[in-house]
């Protein structure tokens, strides 16, 4: 009975850490493709200031 139990808690901490892991490779997605925008509109920005549009 015991093994039984063990055997599903080792289902669910391995479907808890694949679950994590999609999470994070998530966020890292998002986080590098806030960073890329953020970077384009600073060049944008900088760009219009060196026109002296700001």
């Amino acid at each position: 009975m015991l093994e039984g139990r063990h055997t599903r808690q080792d289902e669910l901490i391995a479907k808890v850490k694949r679950n994590l892991g999609l999470v994070a490779k998530s966020l890292k997605t998002s986080a590098d493709s806030y960073e890329g925008i953020d970077t384009s509109n600073a060049s944008l920005l900088s760009g219009v200031g060196d026109e002296g549009g700001l």
